[in-house]
């Protein structure tokens, strides 16, 4: 016999970012009679299961539990130690959202596990680069140098296309995410030592996007269990300050951007001259002259200058390009999802008791999500796949 878990009801409603009132008001009940649903004093209706399975895109089974089991202490595991989360000072302020969001981190990391269970990765390349910068920082290797160090062992293309994909095949996982607050991005190390980096999915200007995962990925490398959760401590503002270097470092290196700025720029007050640089390095006109200015190559004035024309212009907020240049998706996910779909490996529907629709918690879209046929029946193997290398399949 099997029971209602109200504690993994309380866990996915917070994953999928909805308020008890939100969610009675789906429900059709009052926001008491769902508080007590998440606290195992009553279950819910069959109707009301019903609802639950297709607004979360879950089967009966994802709530149940055997009968004998303590419902408090069965809930989706948690993995992610919220001190070590790196969120921006707007989000950290807001407790409930924080609470939200570990959810949603402990169920990107099941799912993850499930999408790569089977599967194989040759490169573990991010832990190492993470020890590597640690003894680099200890040494006192300047930022310029550790950027680009780390540029070079990912082999990060000269116009940044490719640093979503690289630090994918580094070994962190990327997920998309839509985030009403004013964050574009957040990332953390589970207890278990996988990386994830969550980008806003309602935010995908390209070349803001491409400073944003650099940024996560500075915090990654440099912040391992750092004590991030005071937004106000010393501590927390050193790590946005050196995220944000590095940042700038790994996306417009210092042994040539020096040359470029000066043959592609010209005046380095008019905003009009950024836009080949901006094509060139696939980065914001705002951070490009902002580095400039860093490096000496321009000066302070003329950086003010600058943005007063850029704030004047309305230029700030959207700058010219944005819409033009197009955002590189995550791609590794769906990579493994790919190779288990071709592969016929079991489905992760059946092992976690999920819709095909419920991936789209990671950021893919539902036509993806259709190709992979994971509503259709098929027989399975137990093939280990090697992913970034040579596809040697045994049975």
């Amino acid at each position: 016999m099997t029971k209602f878990n109200g504690v993994i009801l309380n866990e996915i409603r917070d994953a999928f970012d909805l308020t008890r009132k939100e969610l009675a008001e789906k429900l059709h009940v009052s926001e008491q009679a769902l508080w007590q649903y998440e606290r195992g004093l009553i279950s819910p209706s069959y109707e009301v299961l019903k609802l639950l399975e297709t607004i979360f895109m879950v089967e009966h089974s994802f709530f149940m539990v055997p009968e004998e089991l303590d419902l408090t202490k069965i809930s989706i595991t948690n993995v992610v130690n919220q001190k070590n989360v790196a969120y921006r000072s707007t989000f950290k302020a807001k407790t409930k959202r924080i609470a939200r969001e570990q959810a949603y981190l402990n169920i990107v990391h099941k799912l993850v596990q499930e999408v790569t269970a089977g599967l194989t990765e040759t490169s573990e390349i991010i832990t190492g680069l993470r020890n590597d910068v640690h003894a680099m920082l200890l040494e006192q290797t300047s930022m310029d140098q550790i950027g680009i160090y780390v540029r070079d062992k990912l082999n990060i293309q000269e116009d940044n296309r490719n640093l979503i994909p690289a630090i994918e095949r580094a070994g962190a996982y990327i997920v998309e995410r839509g985030m009403a607050d004013d964050v574009d991005a957040y990332s953390t190390w589970t207890e278990d030592n996988m990386p994830i980096i969550v980008l806003g999915a309602t935010k995908q200007v390209a070349v803001r996007r491409n400073f944003d995962v650099a940024h996560e990925l500075g915090h990654l490398l440099m912040h391992y269990q750092w004590d991030l959760s005071e937004d106000n401590s010393s501590e927390y503002k050193l790590a946005e300050k050196m995220a944000n270097e590095f940042a700038a470092a790994l996306t417009l290196p210092s042994d040539s951007f020096a040359g470029i700025y000066q043959k592609l720029v010209g005046n380095p007050t008019e905003p009009n001259n950024y836009k080949e640089i901006k094509m060139h390095y696939n980065i914001s006109m705002q951070a490009i002259a902002y580095r400039a200015s860093k490096l000496g190559i321009i000066s302070k004035q003329d950086v003010g200058f600058f943005y007063g024309k850029m704030k004047k212009r309305k230029l700030n907020i959207i700058e010219p390009l944005d819409r033009e240049i197009r955002p590189v998706a995550p791609g590794k996910i769906r990579a493994f999802l790919i190779m288990r779909r071709d592969y016929h490996f079991h489905k992760i529907t059946d092992v976690m008791a999920i819709k095909p629709e419920f991936l789209t918690i990671l950021g893919l879209d539902r036509m993806f999500i259709r190709s992979l046929k994971l509503d259709t029946k098929r027989s399975y193997s137990n093939n280990i796949v090697n992913l970034f290398g040579p596809n040697n399949v045994s049975e």
